[in-house]
């Protein structure tokens, strides 16, 4: 009787050995699909994790930096206008100082060029003050004044191929993109301190632009004095006779942007100078060759540097 009930206790599968025998039963594989299933929900989930982590940083990071880039454009525009200033104020001095239509012209160029990019600016700071305002009809005006400043920025170069390329970039092509729709598509659904941020690139554009021109424009006036290479034109008004006032005209246009400023030495005694044209008046008390010392000076406006010429002028006086 014990055998029969130690038989029957060996015979008794333990919970363990059960276990083992039902996993060893589920070995037929899973299907194929249900595999590739499971394989692309997992890479799913963890792209989508990785991709909602990644724009979180990217969001926290990007409003961090929004403020960075603010205060770089805003430093750009003034500095800009810093300068631009200055070169300004260089071409009115040059221009004062040297009266050449060549100088004048480029005065005339370079005051058009700052009025025009200032009208652009107060667009846009009436812009920026409510950037969450801007509108289709707000771009299809601000499209309008850009455009306009180019054509006529492209007119001050006088069709200076590489400064057009520049010209392009910074005006151009910002004014073409606004009428985009995916431009129009930007203003609607942007955040109002991005469309500011965008705003004020577009005015530190219009200054960069505008210090282009001003820059090749300063190329262009003269500064520079006469040399003094070939002796003044002399004419004599009558002719010269012992007793009588004999005038003579020196003609000293050619020799200086402003020859108003010069100053004119006949045998030590100074004769005025205008319209760049000076006179001198001589009595001869015998007849035969005289000769007539003359000297001019010229005071550069800007530098204050005296130039100076001296020549003889010889005079065939005759008797009465």
């Amino acid at each position: 009787m014990w055998e029969d009930a130690r038989q029957a206790a060996n015979n008794t599968l333990s919970p363990a050995t059960v276990f083992t025998t039902k996993l060893n039963d589920m070995s037929t594989p899973l299907p194929r699909f249900f595999k590739y299933r499971i394989f692309f929900v997992y890479w799913a989930l963890i792209l989508a994790l990785s991709g909602y982590l990644a724009y979180d940083y990217c969001t926290d990071y990007y409003a961090e930096l929004e403020p960075v880039l603010k205060n770089t454009v805003v430093q750009g525009v003034v500095s800009t206008e810093r300068l631009n200033k200055y070169r300004l104020t260089e071409i009115h001095k040059v221009a004062d100082a040297y009266k050449m239509a060549r100088n004048e012209q480029a005065r005339r160029k370079a005051k058009a060029a700052t009025d025009q990019v200032q009208v652009c600016r107060n667009r846009l700071g009436t812009l920026k003050r409510t950037p969450e305002s801007v509108g289709t009809e707000n771009i299809e005006q601000l499209a309008a004044l850009l455009q306009q400043l180019s054509d006529s920025l492209f007119l001050f170069i006088d069709r200076n191929s590489m400064l057009e390329a520049d010209l392009q970039k910074l005006v151009f092509q910002p004014a073409a993109a606004l009428n985009t729709p995916e431009m129009h598509a930007f203003f609607r659904h942007v955040p109002a301190s991005k469309v500011d941020l965008y705003l004020e690139d577009l005015e530190w554009k219009s200054v960069l632009a505008l210090n282009l021109v001003l820059d090749y424009l300063q190329t262009q006036i003269t500064s520079e004095e006469m040399a003094f290479t070939t002796i003044p034109v002399f004419e004599p008004t009558n002719c010269p006779r012992v007793g009588q006032a004999f005038t003579g005209r020196i003609d000293l246009v050619a020799y200086a942007s402003n020859p108003d400023s010069m100053e004119l030495f006949v045998n030590e005694k100074k004769y005025p100078v205008r319209n760049g044209i000076a006179e001198f008046q001589q009595i001869y008390p015998r007849p035969g060759r005289h000769t007539n010392k003359v000297k001019i000076l010229l005071t550069n406006p800007l530098t204050g540097q005296i130039a100076s010429c001296a020549y003889e002028i010889e005079l065939n006086i005759l008797k009465p």
